[in-house]
């Protein structure tokens, strides 16, 4: 016997079975990353930086990592977006988000106070607060 299934259930039912995909897929990335992850968290650096020396010195180069990171990333969001004017939409819409996405949170995160500030500032202002500690 065929029953006849609402326009809200059909919604529903397809919301379920993207949801059920999307956990598989989330589910089969987390397994192919388990080994490098384990890699990254038992990397022998977390051993090293058992000092206020060894963090200071750390946090003075990584500023550094944190600066070409984001020269990257603002050269892959002029390939992948459109910072020109007149704006026109570019042609990958996953990319352009993707790029604008991380550019954000890079260039605007919050900080402890509420405040708009990028990683870069918070790394330095943090090294520099530990360097004047040392």
């Amino acid at each position: 016997m065929f029953t006849k299934f609402s326009k809200l259930e059909l919604i529903f039912s397809e919301k379920i079975v993207t949801k059920r995909n999307t956990d598989v897929a989330i589910n089969q990335n987390i397994s192919e990353i388990s080994e490098t992850r384990n890699k990254l968290l038992n990397h022998t650096i977390y051993n090293k930086l058992n000092d206020i020396n060894s963090i200071s010195k750390f946090m003075e180069i990584h500023v550094f990592a944190v600066w070409d990171f984001m020269s990257l990333t603002k050269s892959l969001q002029k390939i992948l977006t459109c910072v020109e004017t007149p704006w026109y939409p570019t042609k990958d819409k996953i990319s352009r988000r993707l790029i604008n996405e991380i550019v954000l949170g890079e260039e605007s995160d919050i900080d402890q106070n509420n405040n708009p500030v990028s990683h870069f500032v918070l790394k330095q202002n943090h090294t520099k607060k530990l360097l004047k500690s040392v």
